[in-house]
C-alpha cells in the first residue's frame, strides 16, 4: 500500500487513505483509521463516503457529537450514497435523543431512495418513540 501511495497521482490519493484507514480499523487501530479517513476527505471532499465511514466509526466510538458533525457534512456532498449519511445521521441523532432530528433525516434518506428498507425500519421505530413523548 505504501508503493501504491508513491504511484497513485495525487487527486486519486483518497482510493489509497480510505485502504490504509479500512487496514487499521481491521485491525482495532481506530484512531489510527480515523487519521486516513480524514486524510481521504481531505483529498476528495465533494465524495459522501469518506465521511459516512468516519461518522460510523465516530459513532461507534461513542462520539456522536463528532459523528454527528462529520456526516452533515456528508450529507451535503455532491458524489456519493447521500441516503446512507443521512441513515447514519439519523442513527446518531437518535443516540443523542434528538428524535425529532433524527425523524427528518431518516424521512430525507427515504426521499432519496424510497426502498431503502433500513431507513423504513428506522424511521417506524423513531415515529414510535415520537408517539410514545406525544411529539408526532
Amino acid at each position: 500500500m505504501r508503493r501504491a501511495k508513491a504511484l497513485f497521482p495525487s487527486a486519486k490519493l483518497h482510493l489509497v487513505y480510505y485502504n490504509f484507514g479500512q487496514l487499521h480499523e481491521r485491525k482495532g487501530a481506530f484512531r489510527q483509521a480515523e487519521r486516513w479517513y480524514r486524510r481521504a476527505m481531505a483529498n476528495h471532499p465533494s465524495d459522501a463516503g469518506y465521511p459516512i465511514t468516519l461518522g460510523r466509526l465516530l459513532f461507534r466510538a461513542g462520539r456522536c457529537q463528532e459523528a454527528e458533525a462529520v456526516l452533515r457534512r456528508a450529507t451535503r456532498c455532491n458524489e456519493g450514497c447521500r441516503e446512507e449519511a443521512f441513515l447514519f445521521l439519523g442513527l446518531t441523532l437518535g443516540a443523542l435523543g434528538k428524535y425529532k432530528q433524527a425523524h427528518d433525516a431518516f424521512a430525507k434518506a427515504l426521499e432519496i431512495d424510497p426502498k431503502f428498507k433500513e431507513a423504513k425500519k428506522e424511521l417506524s421505530d423513531i415515529e414510535n418513540v415520537l408517539d410514545q413523548q406525544g411529539s408526532v
